[in-house]
């Protein structure tokens, strides 16, 4: 899975939970955008994040490790590692 569809994906993700229009808001997320600071996201934000994440990537985060993750920047390259070890 390549770089911009993992991207997407999380964004689009990040959207649904945050129950914001993507089309809206397509700007203000970016990469390096901090998630806590310019969206409020919350922990339970972040459980629901995490499930979603696992289901659609069908990967196992580690909460502990993922609490740690403040931008999708952050968070692509942490799942793109759970895929690639994964294979």
């Amino acid at each position: 899975m390549e770089n911009k569809e993992i991207f997407r994906k999380v964004k689009t993700l990040i959207a649904e939970i945050l129950e914001l229009d993507i089309i809206e808001i397509e700007d203000e997320l970016t990469g390096d955008v901090d998630l806590i600071e310019n969206f409020n996201i919350d922990s339970l934000d972040y459980v629901q994040l995490i499930i979603a994440l696992e289901e659609d990537f069908n990967i196992e985060l580690n909460d502990n490790d993922f609490e740690n993750l403040l931008t999708i920047n952050e968070i692509v390259s942490y799942i793109e590692e759970k895929i690639t070890n994964r294979i």
